[in-house]
């Protein structure tokens, strides 16, 4: 080893060694309620990652596809142009970008669960915690989940008087204005009033032909909370929110060769000059295509607490209403040809009753009923050569009514031990009606039927899906938690979960694309410890675990006559996911904080996955046996760490993070559809007062300036589309605090 691989070990080393000389500091308590009860996320015998309000700032996390960054287990994607977010948590969640699906991952805004991918692109406003649950949750959530749940838990408000201007500008132009005033309007109503406006004026990417620039944002959200007091026992939450986002989105490239395009479409140099980028995510071609994003949100939620003796009772009812035109680049060219405009609206109907005891015995439990009906009305259009005037449109609406009962239980077996078991009831109901027409373009169509030997269906109805089915379940957990005599947990568990069966509500012409996905359903077995060692200086949590895996919901790729390849959902018979996860966080002196987590997962297909498993569809590709399942990264690593100095009455502090993600894939039987490893060194200096009224800080992001890929898939044209992550960006963030 020469003197240069030396000095970062040596370096290593001697921080280590002078820190333990160090007088080490006691790790904060997390006080999460993932068990509906406020309790300490170490005493919680499910794995869990907590964020406070101040991470979320330390780290810069603007949106909730930026946990994953610092979330063992956990990931994300922006599967579209418009930033259709798609989580999954240990292997589980959704391949599906379409707006009319729901994820295996559950994402609860102050208990209300969003039902639609389309709810998740919200900024990260006004947050006191977030907390990722991993595994399957059930038996005290309104809504089954397989994978998990993300609870992003807003700041209510109370009867003292603060407020809080937050001030970015950063590369690009980009600068954006946020904060919030919190304090008593009366003496039984207290109020809070948070807002965020995020602006950036210059996109960064740039389109080799043209020169236009594409990533602007335009975003805006309001979220006004009224706490009121209503007697002595109950309490009333009321939660008004609205967002708007007209940014300009980004274009994907088009990782493929001229050559090979036109050659696998039997279209004579319809792609020459159109295709070839350079390998840098700042370079695309769009074309004369105009994109462009346009969504508007709003919603209410009212929250009511009555405290009896023993038991509180909490009713939630919400509503939520969201619309979205988005133009999306979906082929990644400059060619008139492959484009998505995409036009959806949702409203969202929810009601929670709750009934949860005080925890004061040995015994406690929680019982609860959930219902909620949404509707999704999508009119999405595929342009498939604009100069010929051939769209096909896939017009559709979804009503969706949920009813769900749970009951969950822990029982103090002994001093040591406590058995936990929970029971739940799920009834879904799915009606789907719509399908996908053709515009005219009787010429280019008919070339395709004669190529083909299909049918045209220029003007015509091509598929037509009217369905209503109706699922019931009945799922569970046990499991058990021992206190060690030194204050660690060990735990474990069974559980079985189950998620609804879906209608693929994407565009197709071929038979059987549109049709119902029937549902999922996970054996889960876990195996758990949390300790807090060196005079609870340092915090350390770790998990192994395997999910029998039941008709997976999957995305997949197809033959179609008309597109000549689409995307679909199928049911993977049988597979199965094994892992591990370990966290810490070591505090080895009071200014210095170090915080680390790695995930292991190794998912496979247990059985080969043939065209009959796919209502009869031709696969792009084989799927057999062992092969890897999507959103399944194999490793991932993340790291801080912090160091604070102290001048008078300032305090100085210094933070580096850095995340590494494995390579993944985007969908089954998609040869091109792997993406990653995707790494990214983050840094932030911040100076503040030491009574906390003032902080001035400097940040970046992806300073190493990395290009890695951030999602493919095969586009229609049997081409590769790609995204990149956004280059390293930077700025400045002043914030004052009013008392």
């Amino acid at each position: 080893m020469n003197n240069v691989k030396k000095a970062p070990l040596s370096a290593a080393v001697a921080l280590v060694l002078g820190l333990s000389n160090a007088q080490a500091a006691v790790i904060e308590e997390v006080v999460v309620t993932a068990s509906k009860r406020a309790q300490s996320a170490q005493d919680l015998g499910v794995s869990v990652s907590a964020f406070a309000g101040n991470d979320i700032q330390d780290l810069g996390l603007d949106q909730a596809t930026d946990l994953t960054a610092h979330t063992p287990g956990l990931t994300t994607t922006n599967a579209t142009s418009g930033g259709t977010p798609i989580f999954a948590i240990r292997g589980i969640g959704l391949d599906d970008f379409n707006i009319n699906n729901s994820s295996g991952v559950g994402v609860y805004v102050d208990e209300v669960f969003a039902s639609s991918p389309m709810l998740l692109g919200f900024q990260l406003l006004d947050l006191e915690r977030v907390e990722v649950l991993k595994g399957p949750q059930g038996t005290l959530y309104g809504k089954n989940t397989t994978g998990g749940a993300i609870n992003f838990v807003g700041a209510k408000p109370d009867e003292y008087f603060a407020a809080e201007l937050r001030a970015t500008a950063g590369r690009w132009n980009r600068y954006g204005l946020e904060g919030f005033v919190n304090g008593a309007l009366s003496e039984s109503v207290n109020g809070r009033l948070a807002f965020s406006y995020d602006r950036q004026s210059e996109g960064w990417q740039r389109d080799i032909d043209t020169g236009n620039r594409y990533g602007e944002i335009d975003r805006l959200a309001l979220v006004s909370k009224f706490a009121i007091a209503v007697g002595d026992n109950t309490d009333v939450l009321l939660n008004l929110h609205y967002g708007k986002d007209q940014s300009l989105p980004l274009s994907p490239q088009n990782d493929d060769s001229e050559a090979r395009a036109n050659d696998t479409l039997f279209l004579g140099g319809l792609f020459d000059g159109l295709l070839d980028v350079p390998a840098d995510a700042r370079s695309v071609r769009v074309g004369s295509l105009p994109l462009d994003r346009d969504e508007e949100g709003y919603g209410g939620a009212i929250t009511v607490k009555h405290s009896l003796d023993t038991i509180d009772i909490t009713s939630i009812t919400a509503f939520e209403h969201y619309e979205r035109s988005v133009v999306d680049n979906y082929d990644g060219t400059a060619a008139a040809f492959l484009d998505l405009v995409q036009n959806g609206e949702l409203k969202q109907y929810s009601q929670e009753l709750r009934f949860t005891s005080d925890g004061s015995g040995d015994y406690s439990w929680v019982a609860g009923v959930n219902y909620s009906v949404d509707e999704v009305d999508v009119d999405d259009d595929f342009i498939l050569l604009d100069s010929a005037g051939v769209n096909l449109t896939t017009a559709y609406t979804q009503k969706s009514e949920s009813f769900g009962a749970y009951f969950h239980n822990e029982y103090q077996l002994a001093e040591a031990w406590r058995l936990i078991a929970g029971l739940r009831y799920s009834r879904d109901v799915r009606e789907f009606v719509g399908g996908t027409r053709s515009t005219d373009g009787s010429d280019f169509l008919g070339a395709i039927a004669a190529h083909t030997g299909t049918a045209a269906f220029a003007g015509q109805s091509i598929l037509e899906q009217n369905s209503e089915v109706t699922e019931n379940n009945v799922s569970g957990k046990l499991g058990f938690e021992y206190d060690l005599e030194d204050g660690s947990l060990i735990y474990g568990s069974w559980s079985s979960s189950y998620k609804g069966g879906l209608f693929y509500g994407g565009v197709g012409a071929a038979q059987g694309v549109l049709d119902y996905v029937k549902p999922e359903e996970v054996i889960a077995f876990e195996i758990g410890f949390k300790t807090l060692l060196l005079d609870d200086s340092l915090q350390l949590n770790g998990a192994v675990y395997r999910y029998d895996y039941e008709d997976r919901q999957s995305l997949v790729i197809v033959e179609d006559p008309v597109l000549f390849l689409v995307a679909t959902l199928a049911n993977v018979p049988e597979s199965t996911i094994t892992g591990g996860e370990l966290e810490f966080q070591w505090k080895p002196a009071e200014n210095f904080d170090i915080r680390s987590g790695v995930s292991y997962i190794d998912s496979e297909v247990k059985s080969d996955l043939s065209s009959a498993d796919v209502r009869g569809l031709n696969l792009l590709g084989a799927v057999p046996a062992g092969t890897d399942l999507s959103q399944a990264p194999q490793w991932t690593f993340n790291l801080l760490m912090a160091h604070e100095w102290t001048f008078g009455e300032h305090i100085l502090r210094a933070q580096a993070d850095y995340s590494w993600s494995d390579r993944q894939f985007a969908a089954l039987a998609d040869p091109v559809a792997q993406y990653g490893p995707i790494k990214s060194l983050g840094g932030r200096l911040s100076l503040r007062s030491s009574n906390d009224l003032w902080e001035f800080s400097v940040w970046g992001k992806n300073l190493a300036d990395q290009i890695s890929e951030s999602y493919s898939f095969t586009n229609n044209s049997a081409a590769r589309t790609v995204y990149r992550q956004q280059p390293r960006s930077f700025g400045v963030e002043a914030v004052y605090r009013f008392d």
